[in-house]
């Protein structure tokens, strides 16, 4: 595309990491994503990218400066878009997350470098190293023609260890592609994750043949001052992911009761905890569930659900407006299915 296709260049992305002098911080940037069995997307080719839709929802998403941004979709760039200290990698994932009550993005990238040769013509290095499970995800069939979908096959993913506890370059850019809205959080991993040759070949070579030999990459932009800063990548466990067991009582009847109290207490935790890092009165709350936990199993279906409605309801009245309205549905969801693990609860005594 032109580049007259962009109005403004004033915090445009991407740009040139440096290798020395960016500024640490102590803050964290938190993840959450659902390690997932059999999820079904479509791989979608728009002429200038292969990107998995996410939008159905239930991949998670991360939390930045108090706000909720949902996992909307994942992208390949090749070569990457970022540089660094002037060097580009083969392959550059983008994870794509859009605030929950505006337009705004916010944008994980993944470098990926690879032992074996990285563009058409260099010689081979290496073809020994483990392929990477989330750029297989692309892989695992045939990728489309441009204007063209494809199913991808039902396979596991879990993108969380893609990031956990690393080191994340922080700006505040633009979209890489018209109309360029300077709208973007920006977090890029500051050191490539390694994947096989294979699979960095043939999305460098798909993404060459799609763009007619030029690659989907857009040149770097001048920084214009803008600070860039470190930001420690924290994964939690997301809504819905199991906790370990509490200890359940002796006969089937109780067992099957514990179980059912134990899930339902599990949601509703899990509820509160997307908020937890918003507002250190969550902590508290928190403390009250691992109490709760430690409840006879016979008094549990009875006790677990005016407990997760205390627990919710103080977590309510702490956080701030705007996170409300993020966590209020979890809130909801979860003391719906308390309600009706109750009454499972109460059935299986009988």
């Amino acid at each position: 595309w032109s580049m007259g296709q962009c109005g403004s260049r004033t915090r445009q992305s991407p740009i040139d990491l440096p290798a020395y002098g960016v500024v640490g911080s102590s803050q964290i940037l938190t993840l959450s994503y659902a390690a997932l069995e059999q999820p079904t997307f479509d791989v979608h080719n728009n002429g200038h990218t292969y990107a998995a839709d996410l939008s159905d929802g239930g991949f998670g998403g991360v939390v930045h400066e108090g706000t909720w941004y949902n996992l909307m979709n994942i992208n390949v760039h090749a070569p990457s878009e970022h540089t660094f200290a002037g060097a580009r990698m083969p392959v550059e994932l983008h994870l794509v997350h859009k605030r929950f009550d505006s337009d705004a993005l916010l944008i994980v990238a993944v470098p990926f470098d690879s032992a074996g040769p990285h563009y058409p013509g260099e010689s081979d290095r290496s073809r020994y190293a483990t392929s990477h499970p989330v750029l297989q995800a692309f892989l695992r069939t045939e990728l489309p023609l441009p204007g063209k979908k494809v199913a991808a096959p039902p396979a596991p993913l879990d993108i969380a260890p893609l990031l956990q506890d690393s080191a994340l370059l922080h700006y505040e850019g633009s979209m890489t592609a018209p109309p360029c809205a300077e709208t973007v959080q920006w977090f890029i991993r500051k050191e490539p994750v390694v994947a096989s040759h294979t699979q960095v070949q043939r999305l460098l070579q798909a993404e060459y043949n799609t763009t007619g030999g030029t690659g989907n990459y857009r040149s770097v932009m001048p920084l214009n001052g803008r600070p860039i800063s470190v930001r420690r990548a924290v994964v939690e466990t997301p809504l819905g992911t199991p906790v370990a067991d509490l200890p359940v009582g002796v006969g089937s009847r109780v067992d099957f009761t514990s179980q059912w109290a134990q899930t339902a207490l599990r949601t509703a935790s899990q509820a509160v905890n997307i908020v937890k890092d918003l507002d250190t009165s969550v902590q508290s709350t928190a403390r009250r569930h691992v109490q709760a936990f430690s409840t006879a199993a016979p008094a549990m279906a009875s006790f677990y659900a005016e407990e997760a409605k205390k627990a919710v309801a103080d977590a309510m009245r702490n956080v701030s407006a705007q996170v409300q309205a993020s966590s209020r549905q979890a809130a909801e969801e979860a003391l719906g299915f308390a309600s009706s693990s109750a009454r499972r609860g109460r059935r299986s005594t009988l």
